[in-house]
């Protein structure tokens, strides 16, 4: 059993790249304001989803009351009348370690022991580049197995980790959980690949351990299960697993014992939440498996894998190699990478919000690491070496610089389309940052078809019910030939917010859970430019006015080049069920600097989500 096993050594080249990988990364540290503050270009560590992810912590280590939750709906759901974090407890039982430091910091320095002073912003940073090391870790030892040479394996390091974005979602996004899904899938990797070439026992207990935590991050990653044949060299590797597994019943069922016990965490978690020890947080979310957006998630520019990170399409050359050496190995991985993207793609939301790229695939970036490090150590011409490291540093640099774009809101963080795409391509001045507009949420998941509610339309021909044209001038003009008229905002108005549509007291909106908004509008610039800083926006307020929820975003989808152009602009977007027939629901454009333009045509349909 000795000669199948191999040297299980990092070179000294490979420490070097983990060593620049580690430096590199801390040194994005100062990108945080540590007390939370999100002035001057910086923003708090623990921020996003990441507030859900990390809730257990202080509810559990300081508030003692796990009932103590996020009060923002989009960290938890109501559950049979109960109100559950709606994400899973993984990521906080990898950060507890480093939380408890914190804690320890807090006292010693007299900071607030609130859970989100600035020795736990800090410590949260610290827990994503150390499991961001970890993985990178194992991936090299993982490399070392598949019998990939030293300079190849710390190439691979250093292309994962700054040619995709999962660099950004390591240093700038440290509380989300895709650094430490894509750790521990690493670690779980790493796990199978011995188990496989030992059959030693300890590989199978750390292996079911491993899963556990896969699985209490995010469910859906237990697919890694699949790795397992895609990690087997060859048929037979794999078949004498699957015998031993079978021989050696009863350390088998021991590991599964493991699993359990570590997926039962969750469990008892629900349980003190609602009294149930089985429920589908994620109540109002789901998945459309009948309807997958393969095309979407890969090429979408939007937020496509291959668009975003086109290093992962250069890894599937690796496959052709397989392909040569093990028809098994090719199939088994293809498999996996087909699964995989099929159940990305299932997700209601299947770009997955604020993104940059579609950051669900960075839990499996250690496949695309086996599969470059493969593609490295069997491309041996010269010409075609050299052509493909060119080819990787190009992707790797363009990474880089859509990271520095998307940092600074010079790439939209949301709704990106070609358009977009092209308008920054290369972009990196300050003249670009928060240039592009518009937003087009989808549908929110729902079993049932949505109901249209309510339609309403401004064309400003005459007063209508519920719209507000304040002391904007209507006028009926006919230097742009339309025969018709509109509103004019800027030279004439000293109402910077212009027509509104108020909403209130009306039970179709309070009694409805989630209302869908399509909108749109007409705009014309009589100079280039001249509406480029006008907002949408969408204001809820009760009857003290006190703000429920409140949405911008710029009515133009890029900077526009043409004046004396009518343009259609079409958005969608959420709003939340109201609390009360009180609430008052605005919506208006916010002309924030005067500007000049035109608008017609101003249109809204809500629709009722059941």
């Amino acid at each position: 059993m000795k000669n199948r096993i191999q040297q299980f050594k990092l070179s000294r080249v490979s420490y070097l790249a983990l060593f620049l990988s580690l430096v590199v990364s801390l040194a994005f540290l100062k990108t945080y304001k540590w007390d939370g503050d999100n002035g001057n270009n910086k923003k708090s560590v623990i921020s996003g989803d990441g507030i859900g992810y990390y809730a257990y912590l202080p509810a559990i280590f300081i508030d003692k009351n796990l009932h103590d939750l996020p009060q923002d709906p989009v960290y938890t759901n109501e559950v049979k009348t109960r109100i559950v974090n709606k994400f899973f407890s993984g990521t906080s039982l990898l950060i507890s370690p480093f939380f408890a430091v914190a804690h320890t910091a807090a006292r010693v320095f007299s900071y607030d022991l609130d859970g989100y002073s600035p020795p736990f912003q800090f410590m949260v940073a610290i827990a994503s580049i150390f499991y961001l090391f970890l993985g990178l870790f194992c991936i090299s030892k993982l490399l070392v197995l598949f019998k990939i040479s030293d300079l190849n394996s710390a190439i691979v390091i250093f292309i994962i980790l700054f040619g995709t974005n999962l660099f950004y979602y390591s240093v700038f996004a440290c509380s989300m959980s895709h650094v430490y899904s894509f750790s521990m899938i690493s670690c779980f990797a790493l796990a199978i690949k011995k188990l496989l070439t030992t059959h030693h026992l300890k590989y199978l207990y750390l292996s079911a351990f491993l899963l556990g935590i896969i699985i209490l991050i995010r469910p859906t990653n237990g697919i890694v299960l699949l790795l397992i044949p895609a990690l087997s060299g060859t048929q037979t590797e794999f078949r004498e697993l699957i015998l031993v597994l079978i021989k050696r019943w009863y350390h088998t069922i021991f590991s599964l014992l493991i699993l359990l016990l570590v997926v039962s965490i969750q469990l008892f978690i629900w349980h003190e939440q609602t009294g149930n020890f089985f429920l589908w947080s994620y109540s109002n979310e789901g998945f459309n498996f009948l309807n997958p957006q393969l095309l979407n998630v890969l090429f979408s520019f939007r937020k496509g894998l291959f668009i975003y990170t086109p290093l992962a399409l250069i890894s599937l050359l690796g496959l052709t190699v397989i392909f040569k050496k093990s028809k098994f190995q090719f199939y088994s991985i293809l498999f996996f990478l087909f699964a995989a993207t099929y159940i990305i793609s299932c997700w209601w939301n299947w770009y997955y919000a604020d993104s940059f790229g579609l950051r669900a695939f960075i839990d499996f970036y250690s496949i695309i690491c086996l599969l470059l490090g493969i593609l490295l150590e069997n491309t041996f011409h010269r010409f075609k070496r050299n052509l493909l490291l060119l080819v990787l540093m190009v992707f790797l640099s363009l990474n880089m610089l859509q990271s520095y774009q998307y940092y600074y809101r010079i790439m939209h963080y949301h709704s990106m389309n070609a358009e977009k795409y092209w308008s920054i391509f290369l972009r990196t001045s300050n003249s670009y940052r928060n240039v592009l507009g518009g937003n087009m949420d989808i549908e929110p998941y729902s079993k049932k078809p949505k109901k249209l509610i309510y339609s309403t339309l401004n064309d400003f021909e005459s007063e209508y019910s519920r719209w507000n044209n304040g002391n904007i001038i209507i006028k009926d003009d006919r230097l742009f030939n339309t025969g018709r008229k509109w509103t004019k905002y800027g030279l004439y108005s000293g109402n910077e917010f212009g027509t509104t549509l108020v909403i209130q007291d009306d039970s179709l909106f309070y009694n409805s859970r989630k209302i869908f908004v399509e909108a749109s509008l007409r705009r014309l610039e009589p100079e280039n430019n001249s509406s480029s800083k006008v907002l949408f926006v969408i204001d809820i307020r009760n009857n003290k006015n006190e703000n429920q929820h409140y949405q911008r975003f710029r009515i133009n989808d890029t900077p526009d080049q043409k004046k004396c152009t009518w343009r259609t602009y079409n958005y969608s977007f959420e709003i939340p069920e109201l609390k009360s027939s009180d609430d008052k629901i605005s919506i208006y454009l916010w002309n924030i600097e005067h500007q000049h333009f035109l608008i017609d045509d101003f249109q809204l349909k809500f629709y009722r989500l059941y």
